[in-house]
């Protein structure tokens, strides 16, 4: 993959223009292991653009020269006076994944939202899937008060 600290890589926020180029990128990662989700181009068209559409959306692309390596979705949340980024969606090419860019991406994040005054990030993950372990070693930490339900119906 060549060395993190290249000027290779680059943060861009995203823009409704790339919108195939990351829905490509996402249902590369998530229709084979360790997720195997049964979804279609058009589902995750749908899906992503939903996420881009709502309120207080920003949307974070990373570059690897010309190629996208990286996306994140989320949205920024005021709670109770604390500037909050909740993450929607992060995915990292199959071939980068292990390789420290995940990381890389995550903390170039990370730098951007603490300029704009962020405090904290959240996001849900399962802890049965990689990306579980790969949270906790860039420092997220499982909430002693909050979490995540689901009910299916």
């Amino acid at each position: 993959m060549g060395n993190l600290h290249n000027s290779n890589f680059k943060l861009k926020q995203y823009e409704p223009e790339y919108i195939n180029i990351c829905v490509e990128l996402f249902f590369d990662v998530f229709t084979d292991e360790p997720f195997n989700f049964q979804i279609t181009a058009d589902n995750m068209t749908r899906y992503l653009t939903d996420i881009s559409n709502s309120p207080n959306f920003k949307g974070y692309m990373y570059f690897m020269g010309k190629r996208l390596i990286g996306i994140c979705f989320g949205a920024f949340i005021d709670y109770f006076q604390v500037n909050t980024y909740d993450i929607k969606e992060v995915a990292v090419a199959k071939d980068c994944q292990g390789s420290g860019i995940g990381g890389a991406f995550l903390n170039e994040i990370e730098k951007d939202l603490a300029k704009s005054g962020v405090k904290a990030v959240t996001l849900a993950t399962q802890k049965t899937i990689p990306a579980f372990g790969f949270y906790k070693k860039n420092g997220y930490s499982i909430s002693d008060n909050t979490v995540y339900m689901s009910k299916s119906l």
